[in-house]
């Protein structure tokens, strides 16, 4: 038992390497301003830890987002990155949730970059995204 304590002890301690993260999000030309609700986790078979949201509107045709993300490590030996953006570069503003089929895992230890990358025209799912609730408000 005082094995067990001290483990989970230690796993709370431990802090991991950051990894770098570029993601980018095209949209078709002739839909003008759209915008968008982006929630990037960790996928985790408990709870998926969401580390970044943010809410945006563009008039170009790409978003960019860079970010370098120390994540807590729950004691796997990989990161399992992946997003949910909710948005509306549709056909008539109607909006759509898109998410990889795909994490992008890297090693906890040491630092690693991850690339996103999407085209959103009429992309995604017809739902509210699972993991965004403040994207209900979204009013574009």
């Amino acid at each position: 038992m005082k094995i067990f304590l001290l483990l989970l002890c230690s796993l709370a301690l431990f802090r991991a390497d950051p990894t770098r993260m570029h993601l980018q999000f095209h949209c078709e030309y002739n839909v003008g301003k759209w915008c968008g609700w982006l929630t990037v986790y960790e996928a985790d078979w408990l709870k998926n830890d969401v580390v970044r949201q943010e809410e945006f509107c563009e008039t170009g045709i790409t978003k960019h987002f860079h970010y370098e993300i120390n994540g807590d490590g729950d004691g796997s030996p990989e990161y399992e990155w992946s997003y949910q953006l909710y948005h509306n570069c549709s056909s008539g503003g109607q909006r759509f949730c898109l998410e990889p089929k795909n994490t992008q895992d890297v090693p906890v230890n040491g630092i690693w970059s991850v690339e996103f990358e999407a085209d959103l025209y009429n992309a995604g799912s017809k739902t509210q995204c699972s993991l965004n609730t403040p994207a209900a408000e979204f009013n574009y």
